[in-house]
């Protein structure tokens, strides 16, 4: 029996967006490696341990030639446009529901859901923080990264989709990125 709310839908609408979520940070993440790797083919020095992408991608940035300069602008739109809208509706969406939140971590079928939208909160909450501080006024960064080699903050709880698809009584989702696109 899939579980249900008062509303009928909170959890389809969190399904979506962190659906949503995935892909566009399947995109990004795929846009992101083309760029590394076109950067340290151009500049091995670049390729240090330790060293996060973002940090890469912003000491190159005032050198890249146009076809780097277009990834690292699309990197940074999905953020700017994409990832950011995404994630203030699942803080907006987290701010609305009154239910799956004080589910007890206890239950058996639902509190897998509210341990992980308790981690959700705070990485949605750092990662805000972080975004506001490294993106606008800093046109050289692209990424807004938490758990990467900087370890600014609490990474994205992993298996949303698939906690909220079971609950839901939906399959898995399997999502192939397209070879030639």
């Amino acid at each position: 029996m899939p579980a249900t709310d008062s509303s009928g839908g909170l959890l389809t609408e969190l399904l979506a967006l962190l659906r949503a979520g995935d892909v566009a940070f399947d995109v990004q993440s795929a846009l992101r490696d083309r760029l590394y790797t076109a950067l340290v083919a151009r500049r091995p020095e670049l390729a240090k341990p330790g060293v996060g992408y973002d940090e890469i991608f912003a000491d190159a940035y005032s050198g890249m030639p146009p076809g780097e300069r277009i990834l690292h602008v699309l990197i940074r739109a999905y953020t700017v446009h994409t990832i950011k809208a995404i994630n203030d509706d699942l803080i907006g969406w987290l701010r609305a529901d009154t239910y799956f939140r004080a589910l007890s971590p206890a239950r058996r079928r639902l509190g897998s859901i509210a341990l992980f939208l308790a981690q959700l909160e705070a990485h949605l909450l750092l990662w805000h923080a972080k975004y506001e501080a490294w993106i606008p006024a800093h046109e050289e960064h692209c990424l807004v990264y938490l758990a990467d080699e900087q370890q600014h903050g609490l990474g994205f709880p992993p298996n949303g989709s698939t906690l909220v698809s079971r609950a839901l009584g939906h399959p898995p989702l399997i999502t192939r990125r397209p070879t030639n696109a």
